[in-house]
């Protein structure tokens, strides 16, 4: 798991060498969330998480092939989210959506759903 931690590290730093330089030391996970497309780019959607003040702040941003940064767009937190276990997040990869799964230490499990650039939502899974 490290490794694959230090290995997608890698890969945003090179990826985004500029942007590298300003990471804010209140980040704590960047993980992608799987890849995009429009009729005119692509490229692949990362899941940033940050905690400051004692609170936790998800983001989705969206990044082009090129590694330029398309998109961003913070999510509201819904209840019961705030004791997400960000480590052990699992994600799903597909064609035209992607997902990655949350789980509290009480049980629940929350999903962010990411599509195309300004598309995410996040809340409660359901079956």
């Amino acid at each position: 798991m490290m490794l694959r931690c230090v290995a997608f590290l890698a890969l945003v730093l090179f990826v985004s060498p500029a942007a590298a330089q300003s990471v804010s030391p209140d980040i704590v996970i960047v993980r992608v969330a799987g890849p995009w497309e429009t009729a005119s780019d692509r490229g692949f959607s990362r899941l940033v998480g940050q905690a400051a003040g004692g609170q936790l702040a998800l983001s989705v941003e969206w990044i082009s092939d090129t590694g330029n940064a398309v998109q961003a767009v913070r999510l509201p937190m819904p209840p019961g989210a705030e004791n997400l276990a960000l480590a052990r997040a699992r994600g799903e990869a597909g064609q035209a959506d992607s997902a990655v799964y949350f789980d509290t230490p009480g049980g629940d499990t929350f999903v962010l759903v990411v599509g195309a650039p300004g598309e995410a939502r996040f809340g409660p899974a359901t079956n």
